[in-house]
């Protein structure tokens, strides 16, 4: 695994995960036993290893990426603090690989096969991980279905409604996106050029869609 800036820190306390949902604090500390903790600034880039499983997010927020280079790159999630990304992918299976990169400050939590696996043993945390994967894999396939529409400005809004959805607050007039995307961070979820997407979000604008201020994005109500 590789990051810019990396720091070992055992957890001692875990913040409310998905995966220890209805867990008690001393169940989760066992669980946690002796993990290491990795520190990730904005805009690190992190591989996982193959030995690793799966990654818990302890702070901040991160896209997944797949791809090469920033002109080949394709966000097609975002986590955040308190959830379970799974990385192990079966020796069969072909495909890009994925990177994470952090878009704030971030700290992560590498988890083993090995440890997975007991997880998966445990009646409690077993379910919440099959939830966590449900609904990473619900995600996923709305973002597929968001890269067929033929148009930037379609993907850009239906993207911008999905990430509303999850992360938005709702507001009288709509729902408000404070996730501070950059331009590029769009473009890399709806497979378009930067200047594309300031393009299409000036028309968006223009038609009522949506209204943006310091990259506060309010998506209004249709």
């Amino acid at each position: 695994m590789a990051a810019a800036k990396t720091r070992r820190a055992l957890s001692t306390t875990a913040p409310d995960m998905d995966v220890f949902a209805g867990m008690g604090p001393e169940e989760v500390r066992a669980e946690l036993g002796a993990l290491t903790a990795h520190e990730m600034e904005k805009g690190d880039l992190l591989e996982p290893e193959s030995a690793t499983a799966a990654i818990l997010v302890t702070a901040g927020r991160l896209a997944i990426d797949v791809g090469g280079g920033a002109r080949e790159r394709r966000t097609i999630g975002v986590t955040e603090e308190g959830e379970i990304i799974f990385t192990r992918r079966p020796a069969w299976a072909e495909g890009p690989e994925t990177t994470l990169r952090a878009l704030t400050r971030s700290e992560i939590v590498p988890v083993e096969m090995e440890r997975l696996e007991r997880w998966l043993h445990n009646p409690g945390s077993s379910r919440n991980l099959f939830a966590a994967l449900n609904s990473q894999l619900a995600h996923r396939e709305a973002a597929l279905a968001i890269a067929l529409e033929p148009t930037v400005e379609q993907r850009l809004l239906l993207k911008l409604r999905q990430l509303g959805q999850r992360w938005g607050q709702m507001t009288p007039d709509g729902i408000r996106l404070d996730l501070r995307l950059t331009h590029q961070d769009l473009a890399d979820m709806v497979a378009a050029a930067r200047e594309s997407v300031t393009l299409a979000m000036g028309r968006l604008v223009d038609s009522g869609e949506i209204s943006v201020e310091e990259q506060r994005i309010l998506i209004r109500r249709t």
